[in-house]
């Protein structure tokens, strides 16, 4: 994608979110601070460039990016220099995915006799479920992430953030650590599906701090008044295509331009590489070299 754009002759900045390339813990799927990062290192771009370029700008990501490209375009609504957004499968309805949507995915594939395949779209779930919680301590230091997570879990869940907070697990190490775990559950208790794996509590959303997160970082809210383009592959395990779909239907309702891509045969990743011709031309569109 970014070379793609270089080719024709657009400027990618590629920023560090707080907390990654910087000093801290990242603040994962904080709405605000993603947005920010972006709207700042923008900033710093045209302080130093200044009238070497137009000031025209969009801003495109994937996944957790997906979710900073909504946020990025919601803060941006009064800013007359921003021409659009473009989400890759963006993080959205955290609780609902983790409480309803992921567990009967699981069930199906448990239905079907896919027992590993379930135990990956779980390790991956809990994995990244990790990364959200551990990352609410960036500005909630008084939230103790472990509250959430059930005591077979709770050892794992401490890798996503490690021993000084910067040097946690990356998600491949960290679902791996799941997987492994959870087949050993299985192994040693007879009778138990992959559900049964002591992950988070029952009531998890109603912790308080949670309960505010979810709140706080639901991206879609509001009107963006920029086009946006939404890309979702149909085969996604991290982020249902359901959840897009709503996300993208409310956006409309709400009265945003708002371009659709549900991709058949591809998963989380595979989608935005299959519609890249796609987004290169919606962003030609809604902001055109001029030379």
């Amino acid at each position: 994608m970014a070379q793609s754009l270089l080719k024709e002759g657009y400027v990618v900045v590629a920023p560090d979110y707080e907390g990654l390339g910087t000093p801290g813990m990242h603040p994962y799927l904080k709405l605000k601070s993603e947005a920010n990062s972006a709207i700042y290192a923008v900033k710093a771009y045209k302080d130093h460039y200044g009238s070497q370029i137009n000031g025209q700008w969009m801003s495109v990501g994937q996944s957790q990016g997906g979710h900073a490209s909504l946020g990025t375009a919601e803060l941006s609504n009064s800013d007359t220099n921003y021409r659009g957004a473009v989400a890759g499968a963006p993080a959205s309805s955290l609780g609902y995915i983790i409480s309803e949507v992921a567990p009967q995915a699981i069930r199906n594939l448990l239905l079907a006799g896919k027992v590993e395949t379930a135990i990956d779209v779980y390790a991956e779930l809990l994995a990244y479920a990790a990364y959200t919680t551990v990352g609410v301590t960036a500005y909630e230091p008084r939230f103790n992430y472990r509250e959430v997570f059930k005591d077979r879990s709770k050892l794992i869940v401490e890798l996503a953030e490690g021993t000084t907070g910067e040097n946690g697990s990356c998600l491949e190490d960290l679902k791996g650590k799941f997987i492994t775990d959870i087949r050993e559950y299985l192994n040693t208790n007879s009778g138990k599906t992959v559900l049964d794996y002591p992950g988070l509590i029952d009531n998890f959303q109603e912790n308080s701090t949670v309960k505010k997160f979810l709140v706080d970082n639901q991206t879609a809210t509001k009107k963006i008044n920029t086009p946006v383009m939404i890309i979702q592959g149909k085969l996604d395990m991290a982020v249902p295509y359901q959840v897009t779909e709503k996300l993208q239907q409310d956006l409309k309702n709400m009265g945003t331009d708002v371009t659709f891509l549900l991709v058949d045969d591809q998963n989380h990743t595979g989608a935005i590489v299959a519609k890249n011709a796609e987004l290169v031309a919606f962003i030609k569109k809604h902001m055109p070299i001029t030379k």
